[in-house]
């Protein structure tokens, strides 16, 4: 075989060399809120394109006690164990009593994650396999593609925005088969903001009893939780709790989106292997971000509080703002960062809507296919007020131009 020399230009990768690919992964598309949009809004800002500043997750300023702890650990060489620094462990054993009566052993039942996706993958990878099914209540986060990387197949159950999206337990019922292992539960729901109640807890917790299955809960927006609502679980039931994995984030609750901490409680008889799947994956976490992360859990809350006092009025200022707007609608979402907006009446689907309201408004939209929907936008609303008064400004702006007119069916 002749050697290619340095000043030779190396053979392009045929389509051939594909053939090396996993066909499942191949398959798989990007992250909803990242991939295509995520390019889309990077090449706009290159040109100079004004994107409105709304976000899906907190921005406020890091409180003094929190950057002293990130200087303090900055010098540090120190690596935590993979399960997470034992003195954050500590701490949300403690916070976990508080929250919910019940008692984690900071040793065997909590591990710390780069965040709750990876606490998700950690999860999902440990316990599904290629014959496995897996429950997905729709619209629903990118809980799919982490399922499929396991190579189990997730089943989907819908939920109607004429309903407010409230859960039907019949039709999830009627979805259990002989291979469904688990339930993934979310609460409130991204995109639709829908905030579980006791009665739907209870009928979860009712129904892993009854066909032997586990629920694992992401819970990264319990905070974020609007007028007067309370935040239910398994975990705050002992019979919920031993089938019950529980995932969490610092990224909302906690305000800290560029430090990647979340974490995973489960029973002891399940962390052992998580643990393997998290060493497997990326040794152990950083030092640093697990100190920040022990700061905002053991310092002044007040801060905290005001955050999400905070996007309770966005939310309120975008509905008041739109309401009025007839291309677009919406059921109210009691939870969450976003708005799960119904542009049936605006194009052919959200994809065409998603497009044209970044490229002509400046409105991050995410389709809704990456949620399981065709006819809905998912739109962040935190943000200062003045982002919230553009984004209200541009949707309307978008609305009247399609007021009474058939709907769009190009971007061009």
């Amino acid at each position: 075989m002749k050697k290619r020399t340095e000043t030779e230009t190396p053979p392009e990768v045929s389509i051939e060399q594909q053939k090396f690919m996993d066909p499942a992964i191949a398959a798989l598309e990007l992250v909803g809120s990242r991939g295509d949009i995520e390019i889309e809004m990077d090449k706009l800002k290159r040109e100079g394109r004004k994107i409105i500043g709304v976000r899906g997750y907190p921005l406020a300023p890091l409180p003094q006690h929190i950057q002293q702890a990130a200087m303090e650990a900055v010098p540090s060489h120190f690596s935590p164990p993979s399960k997470g620094l034992w003195e954050l462990r500590q701490a949300l054993a403690r916070r976990i009593e508080a929250q919910y009566g019940a008692t984690s052993d900071p040793e065997e039942e909590i591990l710390v994650t780069y965040g709750a996706m990876h606490g998700l993958h950690v999860t999902l990878t440990a316990l599904l396999g290629p014959a496995d099914e897996a429950l997905l209540v729709s619209p629903c986060y990118f809980f799919g593609g982490v399922v499929k990387l396991t190579r189990a197949n997730p089943v989907y159950v819908e939920t109607e925005e004429k309903d407010g999206y409230a859960l039907d337990f019949e039709k999830i019922r009627k979805s259990v088969s002989r291979r469904t292992k688990l339930i993934v539960l979310s609460s409130p729901v991204n995109p639709t903001g829908y905030v579980y109640t006791r009665a739907d807890v209870e009928q979860f917790i009712a129904l892993a009893e009854e066909h032997n299955l586990l629920l694992v809960s992401d819970e990264s927006y319990d905070r974020m939780i609007y007028d007067g609502l309370e935040h239910f679980s398994p975990f705050h039931y002992p019979e919920g709790r031993r089938r019950t994995i529980l995932v969490k984030s610092f990224t909302k609750s906690y305000a800290l989106p560029t430090w990647r901490v979340g974490y995973v409680v489960a029973d002891a008889s399940l962390t052992p292997y998580f643990r393997k799947v998290l060493e497997w994956t990326m040794l152990s976490g950083a030092n640093i971000n697990q100190r920040v992360a022990l700061a905002a859990l053991e310092g002044p809350q007040d801060w905290l509080l005001e955050v999400c006092r905070e996007f309770e009025r966005r939310r309120n200022q975008l509905l008041e703002g739109i309401r009025n707007v007839e291309s677009f609608s919406c059921a109210t979402p009691h939870g969450g960062p976003f708005i799960f907006l119904n542009v049936s009446r605006y194009a052919e689907n959200s994809n065409e809507t998603a497009k044209i309201l970044l490229h002509q408004y400046g409105i991050p939209a995410i389709p809704g296919k990456y949620f399981r929907s065709r006819t809905h936008v998912r739109i962040p609303f935190g943000g200062s007020e003045e982002a919230v008064a553009a984004l209200v400004s541009a949707l309307t702006d978008a609305g009247r131009l399609n007021q009474g007119n058939e709907r769009i069916t190009s971007t061009s």
